[in-house]
């Protein structure tokens, strides 16, 4: 360094020593130093000595001492004489501070407006939230606030900032590459940081989640809040619909993940809830069809990154739940939902408005409702619709039929804030236009539906890969399909592990699809007719269902392990032949261990939604016949939960060979 270089910082030092309590005398040499040049003929040397001391610690600084008489003879009297009078020239130098680890929580990217988020904790409890976008944006700002968009501690404003209004700061974005750090110290740490985007070229324009903001959880709320913030929106609002319930979902989902299993619980009994209509989805809001088709996107994506990414997990377990009953959404899709049913009205003839045609109230109740309140109803709706038009018209049975099947009662659409009263006129010449609009709602409004799955996923598999699953679906159900859905599960989890974005989420509904088959096959089996070989073998394909969701599920893979040990000729040369009595009493001791693990597992899994489903029955109001049997069903639902009939049935077989 040169002397100029090094004054500031020693007289940072100094200031720091003083602060510190050093001696007078030790300050005034530092002070003499700091401003003293050093002669002509001094060159820079080796002799380096630490200021500070276990009694002044000063961990980020040192003092070069440097003198021309380095080198010469310790005991030499012409060393003794220059280091009495030689003028001393202390130059600082940085010293590397005791590293600061940081650990990420959370990372999450966003295709629009096109930036990553990462959040860090470090070891002093410090939190840091980097925001990177990937293109250079002129112009564009961080709209930016903490908790629920209260004014941030100044300290905590990045160079730049500037306040806007009475509750948030607005902050310059970087070019391209460059991250945007918000550090937060621990004392004055909020529970999150709430952003939007505002871009300013090539024409003003705000971008958030969809009508939900941008989110970055530090200090995760208790699952109370959480809780309670959600039952007071369900049971509350006044205007409340299922795009607002998917906003607070994405706003709560990292605390639900930060609380644990008992956390997405939460999720999990909410959504499943809702997906079963039991929740409103339409109580006095409106919204735009582009905008619930991108919520529906981002919620997916987020969700299918959970299921594979969590490290919790029981928490893998719950988003996986999750996952199974959101819709994949589409952003593209949003605006098609609403000009297509135009275009096939006033392509057709049909009175649209106030423009002439064919009466056909039907359409008209069901235009406004797509323009206003969109769901996947819209896809049952649709789907009736193209029954009735190829039965012929001669009753509505063929449209009920479908309604019905699908949970759409006459009473229920006639309650909508967009009522659908009307029967439908039966116009043959609909029905293609028919079948591309309900591709387009597919697209936007499906998600674990297999065939749907399969067709929004197969760009993104391979075509060996793609021919089994379409021989899987030809032949669905034959005894079978349960072992070659768990083999096609455990390539489509290979390829699913190295995607993100719009891929992961097709990729992750697909293998929540068959895994979802995979359980109704195995339910529908007739366990009486099963032989104790059969048995055993549907045990493992359980187990190994249960590895292919989670690779890192230690009880399964040891289960597994006794299995294959239990079905393997090694097992002859321990406890004899297979069906053998000490082969028996083997088996039924490894069948048995199963059987308390199972139990545990499952026991643990309704222990934490009852109580939840039990909140929502009292704030909401619901059915209390639907909500007592709530946590027994969704246990029956998981796959693993129809390993215990195997068991039960192996059982006695086992205890009859080993007498």
């Amino acid at each position: 360094e040169t002397p100029a270089e090094s004054r500031p910082i020693m007289t940072s030092t100094l200031r720091l020593l003083t602060d510190a309590g050093t001696s007078v005398s030790a300050r005034k040499r530092l002070s003499w130093i700091a401003h003293r040049a050093p002669p002509s003929n001094v060159k820079p040397g080796s002799l380096r000595q630490c200021i500070s001391s276990p009694q002044h610690v000063l961990p980020n600084f040192a003092a070069c001492i440097r003198r021309d008489a380095i080198g010469q003879p310790s005991g030499s009297p012409y060393a003794r004489g220059f280091l009495r009078s030689s003028p001393l020239v202390c130059h600082a130098a940085a010293v590397s501070a005791p590293p600061v680890s940081r650990e990420q929580i959370s990372r999450a990217e966003f295709q629009d407006p096109g930036f990553h988020m990462e959040v860090f904790k470090t070891s002093q409890n410090d939190y840091e939230v980097l925001v990177t976008f990937w293109n250079d944006s002129p112009g564009t700002v961080l709209h930016w606030a903490v908790d629920d968009w209260n004014l941030p501690d100044r300290s905590t404003w990045p160079p730049g900032s500037n306040q806007a209004g009475d509750k948030a700061v607005q902050t310059p974005v970087r070019s391209a590459g460059q991250a945007l750090t918000f550090h937060f110290p621990a004392s004055v740490c909020p529970s999150g940081m709430v952003f939007v985007v505002r871009e300013s070229q090539p024409q003003e324009r705000w971008v958030n989640q969809g009508g939900s903001d941008f989110r970055a959880l530090l200090k995760p709320p208790g699952i109370e809040s959480v809780a309670s913030k959600v039952l007071a929106a369900e049971g509350e609002y006044t205007h409340w619909s299922l795009k607002e319930r998917f906003s607070l979902v994405m706003q709560v989902m990292d605390a639900a993940n930060a609380a644990g299993p008992e956390g997405m619980a939460l999720l999990a009994v909410w959504l499943r809830l809702s997906a079963m209509r039991q929740l409103d989805w339409y109580r006095r809001a409106n919204y735009q069809p582009k905008d619930m088709a991108h919520m529906q996107q981002v919620l997916a994506e987020r969700m299918a990154a959970l299921a594979r990414d969590a490290a919790e997990p029981r928490c893998r377990e719950y988003a996986r739940i999750c996952l199974g009953t959101v819709p994949r959404g589409d952003s593209r899709m949003g605006d098609a939902i609403r000009l297509e049913i135009l275009n096939i009205m006033r392509g057709n003839g049909i009175k649209e408005g106030h423009r002439p045609g064919l009466d056909e109230p039907f359409l008209e109740q069901w235009h406004q409702k797509l323009h206003q309140n969109t769901t996947p109803d819209d896809v049952l709706i649709c789907r009736a619709y193209i029954a009735h038009l190829e039965s012929g018209g001669h009753n509505h049975d063929a449209y009920w039929g479908v309604l019905n099947a699908g949970g759409l009662t006459k009473e229920r659409m006639e309650s909508w804030s967009n009522p659908i009263r009307a029967w439908p006129m039966h116009l043959p010449h609909l029905i293609n236009p028919m079948k591309h609009y309900l591709w387009i709602l597919e697209c936007t409004h499906s998600g674990n539906d297999l065939d749907t799955a399969k067709r929004m996923a197969e760009g993104h598999l391979d075509n060996d890969l793609n021919w089994h699953l379409w021989d899987l679906l030809q032949n669905r159900h034959e005894p079978w399909v349960p072992y070659k859905a768990v083999e096609l599960r455990e390539r489509v989890g290979h390829a699913w592990r190295g995607m993100g974005g719009a891929a992961a989420r097709d990729v992750g509904l697909l293998d929540v699809s068959l895994e979802q088959w995979f359980a109704l096959s195995v339910n529908r089996l007739d366990v009486g007719s099963l032989n104790g070989d059969q048995l055993l073998d549907l045990c493992a394909v359980v187990l190994r269902n249960a590895l292919a969701t989670d690779g890192r599920d230690e009880d399964a893979a040891a289960c597994l392990e006794q299995l294959n040990w239990l079905r393997s000729p090694a097992s002859t040369g321990g406890v004899g032949p297979a069906w053998s009595p000490s082969w028996a009493a083997a088996a039924l001791a490894v069948v048995e261990r199963m059987q308390v693990a199972l139990a545990q597992r499952l026991d643990a899994m309704y222990q934490e939604v009852q109580p939840y489903a039990e909140q929502f029955r009292d704030k909401c109001k619901l059915d209390p016949q639907y909500i007592t049997n709530f946590g027994e069903e969704l246990v029956r639902s998981q796959p693993l939960a129809g390993m215990s009939r195997f068991l039960q049935r192996l059982q006695p077989i086992l205890r009859g060979v080993a007498g």
